[in-house]
């Protein structure tokens, strides 16, 4: 089931259109870093004497494919962007699917003749590996193809938006890899919660939404309370502001610029979403099956 439930995913219209949704962002990401290399190249072409031009010119040449690809998976404005539109399309392609299933008949057909439970698994399995597989092949297209057009310069020194210490290419690619673990954490997530959600609100549209409210929801409470609490103690909304997806999606960032990790921004989002997917799909499994037959 898994196999044949991946083929039609390849075959559907999202195979197009995800890859789209990526690339926007990202191109308008990449245009801003262009106006700032373009802004250095001018700056060092106005001969500015209170200018540290070789300065200057070693950030100049050390722009290259990781500065435009880090650029836009360090940025809490475009990447967020990306991680919102992929998570509300992902959550539209699971819940479209639960929703046919429960409307058609199909669902009926297949559950006379297979576990309910398994069922269940062997699709959002193959919706999610098939998730997984187009954002994989866009990190590295990104990847080779930013140093195809911006190469590593030999000599250069990297130049990133990071505080990184001495920025390598091992380092650049070890950002990355870390980069697309925690966002494929965040994805599975809500994919999840998407499928068990579609049974109680039974509209695969506002289940497609679930990606949105899983990042406003949390940043929208925690500045609530942090207007009532702020003032009693900041700690406390220092602490719930790990709840915020971009606490634990750009983690990564903090620790390349201080080398000290922050366990609960490592921790807190993926345990706390692991906990509400399992008591939502085990609700799932139980109202779910009687939806059938």
């Amino acid at each position: 089931m898994i196999k044949n439930e991946l083929k039609r995913c390849f075959k559907s219209i999202y195979s197009i259109v995800m890859p789209i949704i990526c690339v926007v962002p990202i191109l308008f990401s990449y245009y801003f870093t262009w106006v700032e290399q373009k802004e250095l190249l001018n700056t060092l072409n106005s001969g500015a004497v209170d200018v540290d031009i070789d300065r200057v010119k070693q950030i100049y040449e050390g722009y290259n494919g990781f500065t435009y690809w880090i650029g836009f998976l360090a940025s809490s404005d475009f990447y967020m962007v990306f991680v919102i539109a992929v998570s509300m399309l992902a959550g539209l392609l699971v819940a479209s699917k639960e929703y046919k299933l429960r409307l058609d008949g199909l669902g009926n057909f297949i559950i006379t003749r297979a576990d309910y439970s398994k069922m269940t698994w062997s699709i959002l399995t193959a919706n999610i590996l098939y998730v997984i597989s187009i954002l994989f092949a866009v990190f590295v297209f990104m990847t080779m193809l930013s140093l195809f057009f911006f190469p590593v310069e030999k000599n250069a020194a990297i130049t990133v938006c990071l505080n990184m210490q001495n920025p390598t290419i091992q380092k650049c690619i070890g950002f990355i890899v870390i980069h697309f673990s925690k966002l494929m954490i965040y994805m599975i997530c809500c994919m999840m919660l998407s499928y068990g959600l579609s049974i109680l609100l039974n509209n695969k549209y506002w289940c497609s939404l679930t990606g949105l409210f899983l990042y406003f929801g949390p940043l929208v409470i925690v500045s609530i309370l942090g207007q009532l609490l702020g003032g009693v103690s900041s700690n406390i909304v220092n602490h719930l502001s790990a709840f915020v997806p971009d606490r634990f999606l750009l983690s990564s960032v903090e620790f390349y610029a201080t080398e000290r990790i922050n366990w609960a921004d490592e921790f807190v989002l993926p345990v706390f979403l692991i906990v509400v997917v399992f008591f939502i799909m085990n609700i799932y499994l139980v109202r779910g099956k009687k939806a059938y037959l």
